[in-house]
């Protein structure tokens, strides 16, 4: 049996892996931010960047469980 399946008889968690890599990207940027040189404009900058672009990756993860998922559901 492969292990990305879930075993025969128990429910799918649709839920728990994108989420799981969500969480770990904004508590990797969280602790590059935590670790920023402040004074350093190229460190602000890439990390201006990489919090734009989750933000990003954070509202087109809504918008499509929102419009997919959730409405399943419904």
């Amino acid at each position: 049996m492969s292990p990305l399946l879930p075993a025969p008889g128990t429910r799918v968690d649709i839920y728990a892996l994108i989420h799981k890599g969500i969480r770990a990207a904004l508590a990797d940027a969280l602790h590059a931010a935590g670790r920023l040189d402040w004074t350093d404009d190229e460190d602000v900058s890439d990390l201006v960047v990489r919090v734009q672009e989750l933000a990003a990756l954070c509202r087109g993860h809504l918008t499509h469980e929102n419009d997919h998922v959730h409405a399943a559901m419904e």
